[in-house]
């Protein structure tokens, strides 16, 4: 759990990592996508301009070859000269791009020109032979083609020109004449087509010597200069692209820096004229176009990642406030509100250097509430004592809840400087009553308590001390008892006694003893009483391991094993003695209230063949404090069984008439302390009397246990007692002896 927020926020960066990488592969694909758009368009531009260039060519190729083979046989026939200038005069209107013509001889001397231009025929061309215009002009002899030559400026006609030259041709192929045809760039549909040309291109016409043939927007400096060699740095990559595009008329694209500034260029080459036609966009412009796909993809790339993020970090919020809460849960008992057994256990250290008393909290008795009102009473009045002890404590203590109807309560020994005060305190404030539905109900406590380090320099086991000093406590109820080192002998002597109990109960190795009942001096019952000889711990007194089978939960089954050997041996008794005998049998309150108890009676009758009214079964006066309805059903049915019911050790605080009156009893039994006080105790003999005449009011048989002298017997007599047993007439004996006895008094 503790790992969680780091495993969000790690899937976080990894989600941030990956959409990072998306973005910069989706953002490459735009602009490359982006670039390619450019690229195609201007290869479209690219590949028009080209072709419209070749038309223009081709249709200067088909003027200047007409004008100049009707201007030979003019000059030939020897026609008016003006009739050639007529003709070239008519070429240039009708063609819309020409703008003047010039027809020369093979020395370049002028043959004719249209009248917009000056004639001298004075000197020729062959006299500049190491000029670029000579040797364009002897291309041009030697080719079959229309050579187009490097544009100038016409100081007459103020505009750039591209001149046209075509040599002229007699029958038998041989040179005859060169005509030159100069178009405007002024003039030409190239320049202002916009179906041809972008707003953000530099568009140009490139010869084959590195001289610009037409460039758009126009250059400052003109066309004199050459690319590659007026400005090596900045250009000399260009020319060296064009180069590598010289493949024959296919498209290419090109990448060129100028000027610190990057091209993306596209080319064709035309061979036949020798001409690069070449497209650029400077980066800036694409950048431009990429720049609103990209904010939009960023923008949402952002919102995305915001988006991510506040979803993470509700998820970290939210799971950070769930462990908080599971953590609180976890330390903290979800009923009460109040720290739990696993929070404590994480306190013992900061406890460490402190001199504290831990005092064991216990409720008496709680499992009544539950069983008579429901758990939900049962909560209500775990909170509401919770809340009382909680008013109580000192301040910095902690108060527990340790588990059920246990509480622990640690504070300073420096705040409680009279701990039996204290704890007084605390067992009042919980004896006060409840409000439980529409009930008042009243509940107690047992309080054990141990101190740090007086009892123990272990901070571990001063719960284990206080647990021990709580069950002290618990045996007299709505008190409370400090820790003392005996306790400890004793309850490690229980601890061994339930070891040695559980081996007992495995190995069936207990025994019943009988001691008579006398009635009318004669043997009228017997009480059936469990002995334990243990290998280790030799004779353990029945109150003693009693006791502790309750309180381990190990009643049940010891109960069942006794009653069974009870009955068993009291068949065995009378069949050998050939007498009948009441058999009194003592059960347990945890037995008696066992769900199965009715059917596991009637089980041993009918697998024994026992007569149930020849048994009485004894349960103590404790019963009646137990939920009542359920005693007197439980009770209905045992009597339907025909067993006899005897209320055992009568008169020792929970009687009540009324209550009495409700059960099925058949016997009282007075208790064996009203008989040691009986001859010299008034308030003793007035109790005795007092239960007698109870016992005749209710028309049931008056027993009286622990007779030990004469005086006893004679005057528990007069008042009115029936049944008498105690060492007066004998003490416990074996079957056997038993049997002797019998025998002997029968003969």
């Amino acid at each position: 759990m503790a790992n969680k927020p780091k495993t969000i926020w790690t899937l976080h960066r990894v989600v941030v990592f990956i959409s990072v990488f998306l973005l910069i592969f989706i953002t490459k694909n735009l602009w490359n996508s982006t670039v390619e758009s450019t690229i195609q368009t201007q290869s479209t531009q690219v590949e028009l301009f080209s072709n419209s260039l070749s038309s223009l060519i081709d249709n200067e190729d088909r003027i200047l070859e007409v004008a100049g083979e009707q201007a030979i046989h003019n000059i030939q026939s020897g026609a008016p000269i003006e009739e050639s200038i007529e003709i070239f005069d008519g070429l240039i209107s009708d063609s819309g791009d020409m703008t003047a013509i010039r027809l020369m001889d093979l020395e370049g001397h002028s043959l004719v020109a249209s009248s917009n231009i000056p004639f001298s025929n004075k000197s020729g061309l062959s006299d500049f032979k190491n000029s670029p215009l000579w040797q364009n002009f002897v291309e041009t002899i030697e080719s079959d083609r229309l050579v187009v030559g490097r544009t100038y400026y016409s100081d007459n006609l103020a505009s750039y020109f591209i001149p046209f030259r075509k040599a002229i041709r007699n029958i038998k192929g041989d040179p005859v004449a060169v005509i030159t045809g100069a178009v405007s760039l002024n003039n030409t549909g190239l320049i202002n087509d916009s179906l041809l040309l972008g707003p953000h291109n530099i568009f140009k016409v490139v010869r084959n010597d590195g001289y610009a043939q037409m460039e758009l927007p126009a250059p400052k400096t003109g066309y004199g200069n050459k690319i590659g060699v007026a400005n090596k740095t900045d250009l000399a990559d260009e020319l060296e692209a064009l180069k590598a595009g010289r493949n024959n008329g296919t498209i290419q694209s090109f990448y060129v820096q100028h000027r610190n500034t990057l091209y993306v260029g596209v080319t064709k080459y035309i061979p036949e004229q020798k001409l690069w036609v070449v497209s650029k966009v400077n980066q800036h412009y694409i950048f431009e176009q990429f720049l609103p796909s990209f904010i939009y993809i960023f923008g949402v790339f952002c919102a995305l990642q915001w988006f991510i993020y506040v979803l993470i970090k509700r998820i970290y919020q939210s799971d950070k406030e769930r462990r908080k809460e599971l953590l609180y849960q976890a330390n903290h008992d979800f009923l009460t509100g109040l720290p739990n057994r696993y929070y404590s256990l994480k306190q013992e250290k900061p406890w460490m250097n402190k001199r504290f008393a831990l005092l064991y909290i216990d409720l008496d008795k709680f499992k009544v509430i539950n069983d008579t009102y429901g758990h939900s009473s049962g909560d209500k009045l775990l909170v509401e004592l919770a809340k009382r002890v909680d008013r109580l404590k000192p301040v910095g203590s902690l108060f527990v809840r340790e588990a059920g109807d246990e509480f622990l309560l640690i504070c300073e020994q420096s705040q409680v400087q009279n701990i039996d005060l204290f704890c007084r305190g605390l067992l009042e404030a919980i004896s006060q009553p409840y409000q439980l539905e529409n009930t008042q109900y009243v509940i107690t406590a047992s309080i054990g308590v141990a101190l740090y380090p007086q009892h123990t320099e272990s901070v571990n086991l001063v719960k284990r001390l206080a647990d021990i000093a709580v069950l002290k406590a618990k045996s007299q109820r709505n008190t409370y008892c400090v820790f003392t080192p005996d306790m400890e002998q004793e309850h490690q002597q229980e601890a061994l006694i339930e070891q040695r109990l559980r081996v007992a109960l495995a190995d069936e190795s207990f025994r019943i003893q009988f001691q008579p009942q006398y009635r009318n001096g004669r043997i009228w019952g017997i009480e059936a009483l469990a002995r334990w000889n243990d290998d280790e711990l030799g004779f353990v007194s029945p109150d003693k391991f009693i006791a502790i089978a309750e309180s381990t939960g190990l009643m049940p089954q010891l109960g069942k094993l006794l009653l069974k050997k009870a009955l068993l041996e009291s068949l065995r008794l009378q069949k050998a003695s050939n007498t009948r005998l009441q058999t009194a049998i003592n059960i347990s309150i945890i037995q008696f209230m066992e769900i199965d108890f009715v059917s596991y009676l009637t089980t041993l009758i009918l697998d024994h063949q026992v007569d149930p009214s020849s048994i009485t079964l004894e349960l103590t006066e404790s019963v009646l404090i137990e939920d009542l309805p359920a005693v007197q059903s439980k009770c209905e049915a045992i009597k339907q069984l025909g067993f006899e019911l005897s209320l055992d050790d009568f008169g020792t605080g929970y009687s009540s008439l009324n209550v009495l009156h409700q059960l099925p009893v058949d016997e009282l039994k007075i208790d064996r302390a009203f008989m040691q006080n009986l001859l010299n105790d008034k308030k003793c003999q007035s109790l005795v009397k007092s239960i007698i005449s109870i016992g005749q009011s209710l028309e049931v048989r008056i027993v009286a246990e622990g007779v030990e002298d004469f005086e006893q017997v004679a005057t528990i007599t007069n008042y009115g007692a029936h049944v008498m047993q105690g060492y007066y007439y004998s003490r416990p004996l074996d079957v056997e002896a038993l049997i002797q006895k019998l025998k002997e008094r029968a003969a």
